[in-house]
């Protein structure tokens, strides 16, 4: 009677990222996918599963074709991988996705103090974060910015 109510739960399904950068080796389903939803033996197993060669340059890939060569390869894997994957990776070789930052900063220079926006450009996609100059930054040179959050990163000036 036990096993017949478990077996009929629901399982929270394993959720495939929006866009992973891969390093040296094949693509490991731990890059790629939370696996958080699985038990920790499981999780282990499944996070070193090579679903692929790594891409030689940025490959769209449908989150349907990366469940399916999962369940494939790893059986253990079906009640939480469904059929119906919706969504697209963008997988990226680690170097070309390394993250641009600029402080966007008009026709001057920031002074210390001053409220700037760092932009960052990873592939075709910019992010643009309001912060506080740390240092007072120059053309072509790194500054640090604080964001509202207490992070600080180290950005080029100015664009």
């Amino acid at each position: 009677m036990i096993l017949v109510v478990l077996a009929g739960a629901m399982l929270s399904q394993i959720a495939f990222k929006d866009g992973a950068a891969v390093g040296r080796g094949p693509v490991a389903l731990g890059q790629v996918a939370d696996l958080s939803v699985l038990p920790g033996s499981l999780r282990r197993r499944a996070s070193g599963l090579a679903l692929m060669a790594r891409p030689a340059r940025a490959t769209l890939i449908r989150h349907r074709l990366l469940a399916s060569r999962a369940r494939a390869l790893m059986p253990a894997l079906r009640p939480w991988l469904t059929e119906d994957q919706a969504g697209i990776l963008q997988l990226a070789p680690h170097a070309d996705v390394q993250p641009v930052q600029l402080i966007a900063a008009g026709a001057s220079e920031p002074a210390r103090g001053a409220s700037v926006a760092v932009l960052t450009r990873i592939g075709l996609v910019t992010i643009e974060r309001r912060g506080t100059a740390v240092q007072d930054a120059r053309r072509g040179e790194r500054a640090f910015v604080r964001f509202a959050d207490g992070s600080v990163v180290s950005a080029r000036c100015c664009r």
